[in-house]
């Protein structure tokens, strides 16, 4: 197995009698799959396969800095998640609750840490977003 930019390959089974084997790709992209297949006499048969790994959420771990501010005064969200490796990207998006226009904050930057302000007394939603 191997990222499709890249030319070395890792080896997953050494010519094995099992008929199955696991794959767990450590990163996300496209992965090429070589499957090598040797008889008794020696005879090697190769097949390929492209594989496209992509990242699954396994939670998103962002947190705000309280629940109760005044009229004017910030929150400050803390964007994280728990999946895979990379430069991940964080939209943050507020609205009045009985409203159902989102106001974006910040539209997917690399920035994790985003100060929210409101403007008037109200109960409010803050909805994060996490792509890598």
């Amino acid at each position: 197995m191997k990222p499709i930019s890249e030319t070395g390959w890792t080896a997953i089974s050494d010519y094995s009698t099992d008929e199955s084997v696991a794959i767990t790709p450590d990163q996300a992209g496209v992965q090429n799959v070589c499957v090598n297949v040797k008889d008794g006499f020696g005879t090697i048969k190769k097949k390929y396969f492209v594989v496209d790994v992509k990242y699954t959420a396994s939670s998103n771990v962002s947190t705000i800095s309280g629940d109760t501010i005044k009229v004017g005064e910030s929150v400050t969200v803390n964007c994280a998640s728990e999946f895979g490796s990379g430069s991940f990207r964080y939209g943050i998006y507020t609205k009045e609750i009985q409203s159902s226009k989102w106001t974006t904050v910040q539209n997917f930057e690399e920035n994790a840490e985003v100060t929210a302000t409101f403007d008037k007394p109200g109960l409010y939603q803050v909805c994060t977003k996490a792509i890598v």
